[in-house]
């Protein structure tokens, strides 16, 4: 096993790549849901503790990037209100390690007169992601 530096991430959104991005990041949260209360008689010490049980996995993510004036990917993927299909590479040289899903976008430009012009694309996950740790 080796760590991996994030400078060979690439990104992927509705078929294209995303250019001169620079970061990127992806939650997966599954719902708790908490078993109702009931009367325990006899009393029963392990009832003092709450269960939960898995529910529905949702996501989220954001990805970073620098204005390209050349490329309109990321802006068209922010702006165009439908699902698209994004693939998240930890590494572009081992490209059979990924995570894949569909998500629906925001998008925040961010000018100033010091610094680059910068992209943030928020997302949602719309219906399963996966990860292909050797697809």
């Amino acid at each position: 096993m080796s760590e991996l530096l994030g400078e060979n991430g690439l990104i992927y959104v509705g078929g294209v790549k995303i250019p001169l991005a620079n970061e990127w990041s992806l939650s997966i949260e599954v719902e708790k849901i908490e078993a109702p209360r009931v009367f325990i008689c006899p009393a029963d010490p392990t009832a003092k503790w709450v269960t939960k049980s898995p529910g529905y996995f949702s996501g989220s993510g954001s990805i970073s990037a620098l204005y390209d004036d050349s490329e309109d990917a990321a802006i068209t993927a922010g702006m165009n209100g439908t699902v698209q299909e994004t693939i998240l590479y930890q590494d572009c040289e081992a490209a059979t390690k990924y995570f894949i899903g569909d998500a629906l976008f925001d998008i925040t430009v961010n000018t100033t007169a010091t610094e680059h012009i910068t992209l943030e694309l928020a997302f949602e996950t719309t219906g399963g992601w996966v990860w292909s740790p050797d697809a």
